[in-house]
């Protein structure tokens, strides 16, 4: 591992430079992007001095989904849309430490993940979290 290596971003290109890459030789670079609005984007590397020695990756960022709460008489609704995959309901009666949050069931309905829970005494924190 080479280190952190620095660079710059201008005119929506990131470019940095990894030194000299012999053949056969690989290089990892690992970029952290924190999208600002929702739809498609297309991460392209190329090698300036080699320019056949190029990759695509292909992104599409989703908004973030938003937990419904509906409560009833003696029962709570929880809903959000099925779009938002890879996320797990988790329920806890406290937020003090230490962390003890549950993982709660959901079941799909028509366009939307719902789980249900009787409506009981004191506090109760929800979160959608991927795992």
């Amino acid at each position: 591992m080479i280190g952190e290596i620095r660079g710059s971003f201008a005119n929506n290109t990131f470019t940095c430079n990894l030194g000299t890459i012999h053949p056969g030789a690989t290089a990892t670079v690992s970029l952290q992007m924190r999208p600002t609005q929702t739809g498609s984007a297309t991460h392209t590397t190329t090698d300036p001095v080699q320019t056949s020695n190029t990759s695509a990756i292909n992104l599409a960022v989703a908004a973030r989904p938003t937990l419904v709460l509906r409560p009833a008489t003696k029962n709570v609704t929880l809903r959000w849309l099925a779009t938002a995959e890879g996320l797990n309901l988790e329920f806890t009666p406290s937020l003090a430490p230490p962390d003890n949050w549950i993982t709660r069931p959901a079941s799909l309905r028509g366009g939307t993940l719902e789980s249900h829970y009787p409506i009981s005494p004191g506090n109760s924190y929800y979160r959608l979290r991927r795992p």
